[in-house]
C-alpha cells in the first residue's frame, strides 16, 4: 500500500512530552502536505483523500506527562 512519505504518523503527539519535536507527529501541516502530494500524484482524480498511515494505539516512543 502506498502512503504519504512511507511512514506511520502519530495522532497522539498532542499528549506526548516530545510531541512538539516529534518527526512522526500527525500535525495539520502534515495533513495539508499529504493532500497536496496526493492531488499531484493522482492529478486530482482521487477524491478520497491522501493515504496516511496512523498509529491505532499509543506507540512505544510515547512519553507521558507523569
Amino acid at each position: 500500500m502506498i502512503s504519504y512519505k512511507d511512514m506511520t504518523f502519530c495522532p497522539y503527539h498532542e499528549f506526548c512530552k516530545d510531541g512538539e519535536t516529534c518527526p512522526k507527529a500527525l500535525t495539520e501541516k502534515v495533513k495539508k502536505d499529504a493532500e497536496a502530494w496526493w492531488l499531484m500524484a493522482t492529478r486530482g482524480k482521487e477524491d478520497e483523500g491522501a493515504p496516511l498511515m496512523r498509529y491505532v494505539a499509543i506507540p512505544t516512543c510515547f512519553v507521558g506527562n507523569n
